[in-house]
């Protein structure tokens, strides 16, 4: 199994843990004895620019993500490796679509594989006090094999070099019951038991699930005290009132007030991560908040100045299931849903993407934070999948005939006995 250590919006240049990245499992909340300080990440301006691209993205995602008064949890950073494996089997402008919703103007394949690459392998030791994993899947039909050759081997080479992913195929009419399992397992594995199950069934007519996991769990730099926690009422959106679990602390923390809302940041570990939590005014949503803020602003919230804060912050846990289909189009990537999808870099056969949704979960409470997310890319044959077709092999004597098309007046009939 290859995994990667990760996380959204820093980036690291070192090439040295590029090298270990590809074989690195995830990471232990063990060595709290170690020397674990942080250390400011040095950046050149093109992986700067990179980052920004992406928390863009991120932010994006937010606005659309956020548009009700329902709790939800994703990962945009999830959704970005997806679409940057896709991004290698596409071609044309359908490739296109999709480097252009990432940020990657030029379409440089190479470029976008470069920048993930070093994005995980960057972030290996950030933290040893967090524990970290992103891990990459392609699973495939086999039923498809003998009629369109299977996955071209740049392809799983790419997904393999560039995000350690572990690409594996099962005939999903025959074995549909072992693929769903080797998938549930997978996806459980990698996110420690937190997405489970993923899927509820294997499509026999689906070409292929491409799949990336992001796994974290991070102690709270100070704990809140377990004792000091009690119920409390929490004001809905709808004006309602409900009844939550409040944690409570006081101290020193980033603080920020801006126009419309206020915010502080909590961090985890030795401080490499944090959780940014942003408190509309009375008066305000959320959804207006998000509408308010960019990539830029997130940047500032999550680095805010420290201040004297009473805090109470309730104790929560949040499960999601995101159909992103619709998301993705508003994006501009539109041509990959349907038959004008180009697929050619991934198999010759007339592939579109049928399915793109993220599975996500967070527990926090007095210790920390506990996340995962899953996102899947199903595909399938612009034609009709393999529990359709009829396979038709005259290996035997057989009979024929000759006809008119409009009338059906046969013309001529005969038997065929070889020889």
């Amino acid at each position: 199994m290859k995994t990667f250590k990760f996380t959204m919006g820093i980036l690291a240049a070192s090439a040295a843990l590029a090298a270990m990245c590809l074989s690195c499992a995830v990471a232990s909340t063990e060595g709290e004895n170690e020397t674990n300080e942080r250390e400011n990440i040095v950046l050149t301006k093109a992986q700067s620019a990179m980052v920004s691209t992406g928390n863009e993205f991120s932010v994006k995602l937010l606005r659309a993500v956020c548009q009700s008064d329902k709790s939800v949890i994703f990962s945009p950073m999830s959704v970005q490796y997806a679409l940057a494996m896709l991004d290698n089997g596409a071609a044309g402008n359908t490739q296109k679509q999709i480097s252009d919703a990432l940020g990657f103007e030029e379409n440089d394949i190479e470029k976008i594989n470069d920048y993930y690459y070093l994005l995980s392998s960057s972030l290996l030791s950030v933290d040893k006090t967090t524990a970290i994993n992103i891990a990459n899947c392609f699973v495939y039909n086999t039923a498809y094999d003998s009629v369109f050759g299977g996955i071209l081997p740049s392809f799983s080479n790419a997904l393999k070099d560039n995000y350690g992913a572990e690409v594996s195929g099962y005939d999903f009419g025959r074995d549909n019951a072992t693929a769903l399992r080797a998938i549930n397992s997978w996806a459980s594995k990698q996110t420690n038991g937190m997405i489970n199950p993923l899927l509820d069934e294997v499509d026999s007519d689906a070409f292929s699930y491409l799949m990336n996991a992001i796994y974290f769990k991070g102690k709270w730099v100070d704990k809140f005290d377990k004792s000091s926690t009690r119920k409390q009422d929490f004001t809905l959106e709808s004006g309602g009132k409900t009844s939550v679990d409040m944690m409570h602390r006081s101290g020193d923390m980033g603080y920020f007030s801006g126009e419309g809302f206020s915010a502080i940041s909590l961090p985890y570990g030795n401080g490499a991560f944090r959780m940014t939590v942003v408190l509309p005014d009375k008066g305000k949503t959320c959804t207006d908040v998000a509408a308010a803020l960019d990539a830029g602003s997130w940047r500032k919230l999550a680095s805010a100045s420290t201040a004297n804060v009473i805090l109470s912050l309730p104790k929560f846990e949040t499960s999601s299931t995101l159909e992103l289909n619709d998301i993705m189009r508003s994006f501009g990537m539109t041509d990959m849903f349907t038959t004008a999808a180009d697929f050619s870099n991934l198999s010759e056969g007339p592939l579109h993407v049928s399915r793109v949704f993220q599975k996500a979960r967070i527990k926090t409470d007095e210790d920390g934070s506990e996340a995962a997310a899953v996102t899947v890319i199903e595909m399938k044959l612009t034609s009709a999948g393999p529990g359709n077709e009829i396979y038709f092999t005259a290996d035997r004597p057989f009979l024929y005939s000759i006809s008119e098309v409009s009338t059906g007046a046969i013309l001529f009939m005969g038997q065929y006995a070889g020889k």
